[in-house]
This record gives structure tokens, sequence and C-alpha cells, in this order.
């Protein structure tokens, strides 16, 4: 690119180090008791993991990172470069993503994973849910999407639309059973709001 080659001491071939900390601390404060879901881990080719080795070792010397004993952690992905070697990355992508609709005939719901559909489910609207208003219609398929794919989905962390938040918050004046069923499915999920 013409803009590098102009300011090489501005863009480096190599970094020498992190730059300088800050003053503040960027983290992320945990609810108190949070611990992480069980999980095997994912397997990984010899070859990658022998590489994975190496460049966490580089990574290591260099300062860029540093030992921790975290139980959280997130997927390695290895990307292989035109020159045949491989490039690590860090996969802090959600792997599934769920759409959910609502309609005075039905519910549908529709399961991807990396763009791509899995799976999708639909039914008729029971004969007193003709009458739930567009709310709890909505409400309602998301609760059908995570009883159906619930397998799928514990544990993953996924964000709902910000309609779901508001119908949280007004569970205890809601009365209905697909409120009661959102509280008791909403625990082996964690729920990101928008």
């Amino acid at each position: 690119m013409p803009v590098i080659s102009e300011y090489p001491d501005v863009f480096p071939e190599e970094l020498e180090s992190l730059p300088p900390e800050r003053e503040i601390e960027f983290k992320v404060d945990l609810a108190p008791g949070t611990t992480p879901i069980s999980k095997t881990p994912c397997r990984m080719a010899p070859v990658e993991l022998k590489e994975l080795k190496v460049q966490l070792q580089d990574l290591l010397e260099r300062g860029f990172i540093h030992e921790s004993e975290s139980p959280w952690g997130a997927p390695v992905l290895f990307v292989k470069k035109k020159d045949g070697s491989l490039r690590l990355c860090i996969d802090y992508r959600d792997s599934y993503t769920v759409y959910t609709d609502a309609s005075r005939e039905g519910l549908g719901c529709v399961l991807m994973q990396n763009k791509n559909v899995i799976a999708y489910a639909s039914r008729k609207l029971k004969p007193h849910e003709q009458n739930y208003p567009t709310h709890d219609l909505e409400l309602a398929a998301i609760v059908f999407a995570l009883k159906k794919w619930r397998h799928y989905l514990y544990g993953v962390t996924f964000e709902p639309v910000e309609l779901v938040v508001v119908a949280v918050g007004k569970l205890g004046a809601a009365g209905r059973n697909e409120s009661a069923e959102w509280v008791e499915l909403a625990h082996g999920f964690s729920l990101v709001s928008l």
C-alpha cells in the first residue's frame, strides 16, 4: 500500500511492544458467583496445536499477552496465509443466530450458524394466543425458539431484540404463561440486550 510504504516510521514491519499502559484499565465485571459453562475443548489437529504453542510462546516473549489461569476463554481459529503458514485468530463471534417472528397466524424461527441456515420451525397460533397483543406474540416466538433449540443454544451468548428486554421488565404485570416460561428458559442462557 502506498501510504504504508511512504511512512515506514509509523507503520513498522514488526511491532516492538504494546503501547504504554493507560490510566484506565478496561475490564468486564461479572455478576458475583458467575461461572463459565462447562464445555469440552474443541479438537485441534496436531499441526495446528503445535503452531498454536509456537505462536503463543512468541506472543508471551514479546509481551503482547500474559499467562492467565482464567476459566473463561475463546475458541482459536487458524487461517491459512498465502505463503502456507497459519495465522492465529481468536474467534469471538457467536456461532449461532436465532431469528424469530410472530404474526396473527403463527410463530416462526430460524436457527443459523456462521450465516448458514441449519434449522427452521413454525407453528400456528393456539386459539387462546390469537387474542395476544403483538408484544406477547413476539415473546411467545422467542420462547418457542428457545424451547425448540435449547440443546444448540444452551450457554451461548446471544443478543435478543430490545422488545425482549421490555418484556422481561413487565413480567410481573403480564401474568401470561409465556412470561413465566421466559424466566425459566432465560436461566440457561447468557442474554445480551441491544
